[in-house]
């Protein structure tokens, strides 16, 4: 919380307060759709939202006079789990009915761009802009949803130059695609479910879609040289790896709605910031990289080789006292 408008707030002569309190509590409502009285002991997300809006009427009041409904605090950033080689993270709460990305939006997609375009690795890009239900029939949220999808790929496009090779067609949702209905999304920080729906349907998808292996040498030959096309396939999962802990990182400490590094109501951020995985926890991470690599690079030689074929070398090779990456 901002301690200077929790204390311009206590500060405030009774009647002022109560009208700041209405206008929270009717914000509130409207982004929660909780209609009831809060429980100090057990509704602590729900009471930090309420003491979030408070923050953002009272920096509204005392930066531009009286309040103006649509505007919604700070932009937020959420890194969401890798899928295959995909790398997403969700760029949110844009004020309501606005295309225009937030300062904070623009810093995260500066410092987790720079992780990925830092690693070298060939990226494909892709945006799905999001609307929330917020604002009723009047707004054109299949256009609005498709201008902040828009304004991020041009960012997107400025910052990342000749580095990204391909950039997918914007696209827009609308009001349709929920994402705080999804349970990928949700289930990426499930305890936000019960914090405020609405700020993560005004938001844009980014999807990461790394490059496709090269050829793996260790196919090139009669027998397959299992431990080559291992140490082959090594290095692109660890810069993946490191790539998606980058953007983790990130997420940790860019604006959120949730304070860093915990809280009772989260836990833990997901990050390797709290912790130090150990060899075999990294190892595991980048297995299914490699092991989908290897499985892609078989097909296109015409091999008939099983996942779990694949998967038996891989704890070979893992156990190979000469491997450099274990040992």
């Amino acid at each position: 919380m901002n301690d200077v408008w929790a204390k311009r707030y206590e500060s405030l002569p009774k009647e002022e307060r109560d009208e700041v309190n209405a206008e929270v509590d009717r914000r509130f409502r409207e982004r929660t759709r909780v209609t009831r009285a809060l429980d100090p002991s057990k509704d602590l997300a729900l009471r930090l939202r309420w003491l979030q809006i408070r923050d953002e009427v009272m920096a509204q009041i005392g930066g531009k006079g009286a309040p103006d409904p649509r505007k919604t605090s700070r932009g937020f950033f959420l890194a969401l789990p890798k899928s295959g080689t995909m790398m997403q993270f969700l760029i949110y709460n844009f004020d309501i009915g606005s295309d225009q990305p937030k300062e904070q939006h623009l810093k995260a997609l500066d410092k987790a761009m720079g992780v990925l375009l830092k690693s070298g690795l060939e990226l494909m890009v892709g945006v799905e802009g999001h609307a929330s239900r917020t604002g009723g029939e009047g707004y054109d949220n299949s256009g609005l949803s498709e201008r902040r999808a828009k304004a991020i790929d041009s960012y997107l496009r400025k910052i990342g130059k000749s580095s990204i090779k391909v950039f997918f067609k914007a696209g827009g949702a609308g009001a349709k695609q929920q994402v705080s209905k999804n349970p990928f999304y949700r289930e990426a920080w499930p305890k936000l479910d019960s914090l405020d729906e609405d700020e993560r349907d005004r938001s844009v998808i980014v999807s990461i879609q790394v490059q496709q292996p090269g050829i793996i040498d260790g196919f090139s030959q009669p027998v397959v040289d299992w431990k080559k096309a291992f140490d082959q396939a090594a290095p692109r999962a660890a810069l993946i790896y490191l790539s998606q802990m980058g953007i983790s990182i990130v997420g940790d400490y860019v604006p959120s709605p949730i304070p860093s590094p915990w809280n009772p109501i989260t836990g833990w951020p997901t990050s390797w910031t709290t912790g130090n995985p150990d060899a075999d926890e990294v190892m595991k991470a980048m297995g299914k990289t490699m092991i989908d690599d290897i499985e892609l690079a078989a097909k296109r030689k015409g091999l008939k080789i099983s996942r779990d074929e694949i998967i038996r070398h891989y704890q070979d090779w893992l156990k190979d006292p000469n491997n450099k990456w274990t040992h």
